[in-house]
C-alpha cells in the first residue's frame, strides 16, 4: 500500500469531527472493554506516537506475518494472574466497524459460553450470504491454543473441529470492509 495502515487518518464519521488515525479509532471504541493491547512490528515508532492508553506487544518476527502478531498479542493477553475469559481480535486494516458491532460481540452469549470452552464469535453484515468479517472475539481457551499453535493460517486453526463458533448478524456493512489498498481506503480518508 505504500502507508502505514495504522495512521491512515480516517475522516468523519469514523472519525472524531476533526478526523483520527485507524488505530487511535479502534482503540476508543475498545475503551471501555478493558485492557487493550497494540502489537508493533514495522514502523512500531510511528504507530505507538498514534496511540494513548494502550500496551504494547513486540512481534518479533513480523515477515512471519499476521498471525505471528495475534500471537504476540495474545501472549502478552494472557500472561497475567487473571487472564480474561475472552479476547477480541481486531486487524488495524478494519477500523470502521461501529461501537454497536463490538457491543454485539460481547453481547451474543450463548448458554456455555465457558472461558475454559473452545469458541470463537464472528461478525457478518446481516444481508443474506454475506461473509464473516472482524473483528472476533475468542475464548481464554481459544486464545491458548492459537498460543499453541506452531504456525499456520488463524482462520484454518479457528475451523479446526472442536471450536463452536457463532455468527453475530449486525447490520454494518464495514464489518468486510478491509482497507488493503489506496482504491480501498480513499473513500474512507480525511482529505
Amino acid at each position: 500500500m505504500g502507508a502505514i495502515k495504522a495512521t491512515l487518518p480516517l475522516r468523519p464519521p469514523w472519525g472524531v469531527p476533526d478526523g483520527e488515525v485507524a488505530i487511535a479509532r479502534i482503540l476508543r471504541l475498545c475503551g471501555p472493554l478493558g485492557r487493550r493491547i497494540v502489537v508493533l512490528g514495522h514502523h512500531a515508532e510511528a504507530i505507538r506516537g498514534a496511540c494513548s492508553d494502550a500496551d504494547f506487544a513486540r512481534n518479533p518476527d513480523p515477515e512471519r506475518g499476521m498471525f505471528s502478531s495475534v500471537q504476540a498479542g495474545l501472549r502478552m493477553a494472557l500472561q497475567v494472574q487473571r487472564p480474561p475469559a475472552a479476547v477480541l481480535l481486531w486487524p488495524v486494516d478494519v477500523p470502521l466497524v461501529s461501537v454497536h458491532t463490538v457491543r454485539a460481540l460481547f453481547g451474543a452469549g450463548a448458554p456455555g459460553d465457558s472461558p475454559d470452552r473452545r469458541w470463537v464469535r464472528f461478525v457478518a453484515h446481516d444481508r443474506p450470504g454475506a461473509a464473516s468479517g472482524h473483528p472476533l472475539l475468542v475464548s481464554r481457551a481459544t486464545a491458548a491454543g492459537i498460543l499453541s499453535a506452531p504456525g499456520g493460517r488463524l482462520d484454518h486453526l479457528l475451523m479446526e473441529s472442536g471450536v463452536v463458533r457463532t455468527t453475530v448478524q449486525v447490520a454494518d456493512p464495514y464489518v468486510g470492509i478491509d482497507l488493503d489498498t489506496w482504491a480501498d481506503a480513499a473513500p474512507y480518508l480525511k482529505k
